[in-house]
């Protein structure tokens, strides 16, 4: 009953979430993104039909059954990604086991905060990128789409999962999608997300970073093994692997100054 566990919890959700009606739509909070208000707010409007009243407690009730439904979900994606990426029937259970064990997840999956939501879509993503790395030959239409949607919701719980789409284009170029006109509506937002993407919110999201170039990495893999399978091309694989981590370190060098102060990047 305890409405204190987490300094966000409150003034960052419950109240925001509290204050959409059907004639407000507006939260009027955008630290966060939208979707666990809105979710939050339309399962309240449903307990409204039954004649409940929707106080701060209830509210509060309301977001932590969904993120503790969310974090049960993300148990289960771990076990899919488990078994996409080869792993046996033990592999897949120790993986699930590990998620669910997790202390971090464990806690942030009692509190109506957006980090485990954005975690199961993100995976969900990952999941749909896997499928796409096997090639287009027997790839259904739907997985880009749903892995697209995924990642509009993963999005949607926080704006940081949107370097997830880093990982579904990879996956669209393997799989020979036509990713191109995706990229143009990249280019054509990309003055808006650079706003966002200021030295801070990209401190935060180091660690999202290296599990998705990790990601990257582990495709090419893949497709490198299937298109070159002798010997010899060990040595191409390697030189391409040193041209392709020097051009991103000097990248995110560059990137670094950009952002930092007159004394020089962040240190």
């Amino acid at each position: 009953d305890r409405v204190d566990l987490h300094p966000d919890e409150r003034m960052y959700v419950i109240e925001p979430a509290l204050k959409i009606a059907p004639g407000a739509l507006d939260p009027g909070f955008l630290n966060y993104p939208n979707f666990i208000h809105y979710s939050i707010a339309a399962v309240l409007g449903v307990l409204r039909l039954f004649g409940l009243e929707t106080t701060d407690p209830l509210a509060h009730q309301v977001g932590r059954s969904i993120l503790a439904g969310y974090g049960t979900l993300t148990i289960w994606l771990a076990w899919l990604l488990a078994g996409r990426l080869g792993a046996s029937r033990k592999g897949q259970a120790l993986a699930a086991v590990w998620v669910a064990v997790l202390p971090l997840h464990v806690w942030e999956s009692h509190i109506a905060v957006t980090d485990v939501m954005m975690t199961f879509w993100i995976m969900a993503v990952l999941l749909g990128v896997l499928r796409m790395a096997r090639g287009a030959d027997d790839l259904r239409w739907w997985v880009p789409v749903l892995s697209g949607v995924a990642l509009g919701f993963a999005v949607g719980s926080k704006y940081t999962a949107a370097l997830s789409g880093v990982a579904l284009l990879m996956g669209m170029i393997y799989a020979r999608l036509p990713w191109r006109r995706f990229l143009l509506v990249g280019i054509a937002i990309g003055p808006v997300g650079a706003g966002l993407l200021d030295g801070r919110s990209l401190d935060k999201a180091q660690l999202l970073m290296a599990l998705l170039l990790g990601l990257v990495g582990f495709i090419t893999g893949m497709r490198a093994r299937r298109l070159a399978p002798h010997p010899e091309a060990v040595v191409v694989g390697l030189a391409t692997a040193i041209c392709i981590a020097t051009g991103m370190a000097l990248f995110a060098l560059g990137w670094m100054y950009q952002f930092g102060d007159a004394t020089g990047p962040w240190l």
